[in-house]
């Protein structure tokens, strides 16, 4: 079962999906919303002689997952700007100029430090100096784009391997559709 559309959404959804289906074998290459660290930025907002999508128009509507986000060049970082503020991205070339649409929401996660372990000072050898800069890779201009950000602590092996019994497929898809149903009421659209 699928949640339903409305009719602007569906035409909207079903007008990516030739732009979709070109970029699909190079997303599955290297797994569908995930770009490897020290790709181009074009592979983010797309382009190339011939125009294609990147993964900002491939995640609209949903959700674009950026694993060790200060890792990202500062070219790849700054490009995020456009699509978070403006929910498109225009690519220019010299011969062509398209829009893409880029509504989706950026899950970002990075390490504390470069090498992860910050503040554990028994495991971390990182200098202050070396933490900053790390921290600075992010940008001003981009953290003024994310609505949320959560500090999450380090969890024991031992707590993950708890007996506790997980939550069921069947009753996380009872909460999400009753959150669904929330926001249609409280502002008749999704975010």
């Amino acid at each position: 079962d699928v949640l339903e559309m409305t009719v602007d959404e569906g035409v909207e959804f079903f007008s990516n999906i030739p732009k979709i289906e070109r970029k699909l074998r190079t997303l599955q290459e290297v797994g569908l919303g995930y770009i490897k660290i020290g790709q181009p930025a074009t592979t983010l907002s797309g382009g190339g002689s011939i125009p294609k999508p990147g993964l900002f128009s491939l995640s609209h509507r949903g959700v674009l997952f950026l694993d060790e986000l200060p890792e990202f060049s500062r070219e790849c970082i700054e490009v995020m700007r456009q699509p978070l503020e403006e929910k498109m991205i225009r690519v220019v070339r010299k011969q062509y100029a398209c829009d893409y649409n880029a509504d989706f929401m950026l899950v970002a996660a990075m390490n504390p430090c470069p090498c992860g372990y910050f503040p554990d000072r028994s495991r971390c050898n990182c200098r202050t100096s070396e933490i900053a800069a790390y921290m600075k890779r992010v940008s001003g201009p981009l953290l003024d784009r994310i609505d949320l950000c959560v500090e999450v602590s380090a969890v024991a092996w031992e707590q993950l391997q708890g007996g506790e019994k997980a939550e069921s497929s069947a009753q996380m898809r009872t909460r999400v559709e009753m959150a669904y149903q929330i926001q249609m009421k409280r502002q008749g659209k999704l975010n």
